[in-house]
């Protein structure tokens, strides 16, 4: 799995994730949510492009309660396998 295939992946995620939430309003926060990953040197970091208003819908805990959502942890732990060779 290649960086933007993850990217592509959590983009859908939250983007269900909001709607699920109900968080939509006028639709600009899901227009906004681009996710930026990196992987080098077996480091990952995952960095989020979005409305800045995101880390306060749900009261703050939107962002804590996707990361936690079992469906991104397999899609993380799919590409660190994909990297690693298993």
């Amino acid at each position: 799995m290649t960086t933007q295939e993850l990217n592509s992946g959590l983009d859908k995620l939250l983007k269900s994730f909001i709607k699920k939430e109900g968080a939509v309003d006028s639709g600009s926060l899901l227009k906004s949510v681009k996710f930026n990953t990196t992987y080098i040197n077996s480091d990952l970091n995952i960095s989020i492009k979005a409305n800045d208003y995101i880390q306060y819908v749900e009261n703050g805990d939107l962002l804590k309660d996707f990361f936690e959502l079992g469906s991104v942890e397999d899609l993380i732990a799919e590409f660190i396998a994909s990297k690693i060779g298993l």
